[in-house]
């Protein structure tokens, strides 16, 4: 038992050593991989991708051999500096919003899935925001066939994919559209499209400044979010404990 937990702290190790650690950074590779059509899986890793890693032999793999990463939100801030690395706090969806003010002023073609709404009601609220709105899919809907999704997007000339439909299958169906195709730039962004949209409201800036996105989340929505915050972040301290431990091991002689 003992070899086993040490053999997944490893990995854990290991992907929080190649996340990206700062917004600046993340922006800057998006940017180089639209502009030179190189393939890019990406995707950010916060206390819930975690918890998923953790119980997934297969998602940590696919993360570590196929993802670029990039920290987000406080619990993965506060890992690192348990982990004595330099970081930036910083979240997922201003760095989006970035992503997406560009994308509109460079008017690059964008694949959009998830979310659930309807084509025609996207559509007129990309044009009306001035995306260059390429191809929709329903987040819910179409993901019924994956296969389908996978051939019609490798047939289409885009920019970016942007999928937000929950870890792990974003990340899953963003790796069989890269295998498919050699200039994919893929960006896995979660519920940020509800965001965009308004569907969803975002926090208020206190709550962001001080990374507590998470809890605003929760008395919004606690039905929703009960499970991967109230039983998610106690599991996650535990986690942080068992690494610390194992890292302050590691350093004694």
């Amino acid at each position: 038992m003992k070899s086993k937990n040490n053999n997944y702290i490893k990995l854990l190790y290991e992907l929080v050593e190649k996340l990206i650690k700062n917004q600046d950074e993340v922006f800057l590779r998006i940017v180089e991989a639209v502009e030179s059509q190189n393939n890019l899986l990406l995707t950010y890793f916060n206390q819930n991708s975690f918890i998923v890693a953790k119980s997934s032999n297969a998602f940590r793999r696919l993360l570590t051999e196929k993802f670029h990463l990039f920290s987000d939100g406080i619990g993965i801030y506060i890992l690192q500096k348990i982990m004595n690395k330099k970081c930036e706090l910083f979240n997922a969806t201003d760095l989006y919003d970035s992503v997406f003010n560009w994308l509109i002023k460079s008017n690059r073609k964008i694949v959009i899935i998830g979310g659930d709404f309807s084509e025609a009601a996207v559509t007129k609220y990309c044009a009306h925001k001035k995306v260059n709105l390429y191809k929709y899919f329903n987040g819910y809907k179409d993901l019924e066939n994956f296969y389908q999704i996978k051939k019609t997007i490798n047939s289409l000339d885009y920019a970016i994919v942007i999928i937000g439909i929950g870890t792990p299958k974003q990340e899953i169906l963003a790796e069989q559209i890269s295998i498919e195709t050699e200039k994919s730039c893929v960006l896995c962004t979660g519920k940020y499209f509800e965001y965009f949209t308004g569907s969803i409201r975002r926090s208020p800036k206190i709550f962001r400044k001080f990374g507590l996105e998470w809890f605003f989340r929760l008395i919004s929505n606690p039905q929703k979010y009960f499970g991967r915050y109230v039983v998610g972040i106690p599991k996650f301290l535990f986690y942080l404990t068992i690494m610390k431990v194992y890292l302050g091991r590691e350093k004694s002689p």
